[in-house]
């Protein structure tokens, strides 16, 4: 040691951290390693760093890591699996949470008929409800309504509280405990309507992304009125089709009365009558795979309206075209039948069952079959459940 160092002078701190520097041009991986490393560990580094045509990802979790592709994949998978059991899990144990809840709520309300510590059922119990007698099947997750009740279905409550379990109601006025909704709700969630959407075809853009039920096609939106008119300021990024084809392109009006007199005319000449139906897809969605060879009237109009003369959609945006001859024969048919109008109209008061209530018993998936019998509350419907 030189005579100028003194005691507080301190020898340099060999560093551990190693580049690692990849190279797209080249397999090959150069890693620089300071003074005082392995150089059996070294070379171990090396061989797993200059894979030939590898891909690497950038990965921060908890500290930047750099890993291979495959086993990103891999990792990946297992990460989603493992997520989505640990899901399933604390739905169950919560389930099993709000059962004992309501178990518990039970006893109190029997006045302690019954000890908290014992395994009886509470299967059978009836339940008074504003009046109106439920019986408790599938250990509380759901309660029905006793066969000799006189109230209708509307009578039950849409929503009711028990010991802070929440329960909906369903369209044929029993109760289903909130969690069971929530996983059908889920589950009816990422099953796919094979049907177009609506507000994707018409417009090219759809709020709910990802998680709409509906078919999302961009090779089937609706023609861009604007461009169809002569321009559209959006251009290549517009999100409806500026190709006119005679699947989204109106019919020629003026080709159908005969007297078209444009050589180059962007719609397309279809022979329709003019006393044709309107199109319901290409009326609702723009959108007709038939194209030419439909027999019906492609034009932008309510198909149900311009067809039979009335549309039951609230808050329809499309055209309501009147026609005489349709008008004609619903006044005749109505001097037939005798009938008023607003006879056929349903009620709307608050109080009817709607579609904010639970309209399925496929929710029996969920409650298992304690009881070994089938539930028919509601056969048949795969109706979307909403939560009001």
């Amino acid at each position: 040691m030189s005579r100028g160092s003194g005691r507080g002078s301190r020898v340099p701190q060999v560093h551990r951290n190693r580049t690692l520097v990849l190279n797209g041009n080249n397999s090959t991986t150069s890693i620089n390693t300071p003074q005082g490393v392995n150089n059996d560990e070294n070379a171990k580094i090396n061989g797993q760093a200059s894979t030939t045509g590898s891909a690497w990802v950038s990965k921060t979790d908890r500290h930047l890591q750099i890993i291979n592709t495959s086993i990103y994949e891999k990792e990946s998978q297992l990460r989603t699996k493992a997520i989505e059991e640990t899901r399933q899990q604390k739905l169950r144990e919560r389930g099993e949470r709000d059962k004992k809840r309501f178990t518990k709520q039970l006893q109190r309300s029997a006045n302690n008929a019954y000890s908290s510590s014992t395994s009886k059922s509470i299967n059978g119990t009836i339940v008074d409800i504003e009046g109106i007698a439920f019986r408790v099947t599938k250990n509380g997750d759901k309660l029905i309504k006793v066969p000799s009740d006189p109230h209708p279905p509307s009578a039950t409550p849409k929503t009711w509280s028990s010991g802070g379990i929440l329960f909906f109601r369903s369209k044929n006025g029993n109760l289903y405990r909130a969690g069971i909704v929530t996983a059908h709700r889920r589950k009816i969630g990422l099953q796919k309507i094979q049907e177009p959407c609506r507000a994707f075809t018409t417009t090219g853009s759809c709020n709910k992304g990802p998680k709409c039920r509906y078919i999302h096609d961009p090779s089937k939106v609706a023609v861009c009125k604007k461009f169809l008119k002569g321009s559209c300021p959006s251009g290549d990024k517009c999100d409806l089709s500026h190709e006119l084809t005679p699947e989204r392109t109106p019919t020629c009006l003026h080709f159908a009365k005969g007297n078209c007199s444009k050589p180059n005319c962007q719609y397309p000449h279809v022979r329709v009558s003019p006393s044709a139906l309107v199109c319901r897809a290409f009326g609702i969605y723009g959108y007709c795979e038939k194209g030419t060879s439909c027999t019906e009237r492609h034009v932008h109009e309510c198909p149900d309206f311009s067809n039979t003369g009335t549309c039951d959609t609230k808050g329809c945006k499309l055209l309501h075209r009147h026609k005489a001859s349709v008008m004609r024969t619903n006044t005749a048919h109505n001097n037939q039948s005798g009938e008023d109008e607003s006879s056929d109209i349903s009620s709307d008061d608050g109080g009817e069952i709607g579609d904010e209530d639970v309209d399925s018993d496929d929710l029996e998936e969920f409650l298992g079959d304690e009881d070994g019998d089938v539930d028919c509350d509601i056969p048949m419907q795969q109706d979307y459940v909403q939560l009001s």
